[in-house]
């Protein structure tokens, strides 16, 4: 059986080289500290922990369930992010939710239970933003082959092109050409410039 004293110094130099490693993730995380708020607060108190009671540090930081958990707030929290770097405020919001409902958890087992119906809640509105997206590509190249057809062609092609705008407007009841130019989401995710838009405008008036 190991002596009390050799038991002391065999925690201490595990304790320091893995006081090394979080310090190590730490500086790491800092360097981009708008991407991982969570995580350095996470860190922090483990690295203040294992600095001024060691003596409490394998009680308290136990199986290291608040940098699971940070990770996983961080990762929705940089989605949020970017959904307001590109104008969709209601899905921001929504990964903002997510955060916060991770944030909630206590346990690895809690987690894993609720992180998948915590993060479901933001689904149908990132699902909404992907339709509409996918629906303005379809549409304007649509518009773009249809005018570029043999004239044989045009009809059936005027005729999907009419069909992809219907579900453009089911997705967004106030979509129209103004609004493909002026509003972020939807302006930013195309690269035609305002002279080609207007074309396709036209081209778009001529087969209603």
């Amino acid at each position: 059986m190991k002596s009390g004293l050799v038991h002391f110094f065999e925690v201490r130099m595990s304790l320091t080289d893995h006081l090394g490693y979080l310090k190590a993730r730490l500086k790491e995380y800092e360097s981009r500290p708008q991407f991982h708020r969570a995580s350095i607060a996470a860190y922090r108190n483990l690295v203040q922990l294992a600095e001024t009671r060691p003596q409490d540090y394998e009680k308290e930081a136990g199986d290291l369930f608040d940098v699971a958990r940070a990770e996983q707030i961080d990762r929705a929290e940089a989605m949020a992010g970017v959904f307001e770097q590109i104008h969709e405020p209601d899905a921001a919001e929504a990964q903002n939710r997510v955060a916060q409902g991770l944030a909630s958890t206590k346990s690895y087992a809690d987690l894993v239970s609720r992180a998948g119906s915590i993060k479901k809640t933001a689904e149908p509105i990132i699902e909404i933003i992907a339709q509409k997206r996918n629906a303005l590509y379809e549409f304007l190249g649509l518009l773009l082959t249809a005018h570029l057809a043999p004239d044989k062609d045009r009809p059936g092609f005027a005729q999907a092109t009419a069909g992809k705008w219907n579900v453009l407007r089911g997705l967004d009841p106030e979509i129209s050409w103004q609004k493909i130019r002026s509003h972020p989401p939807y302006r930013n995710m195309i690269y035609y410039s305002d002279e080609q838009l207007d074309m396709l405008e036209r081209w778009h008036g001529g087969m209603q």
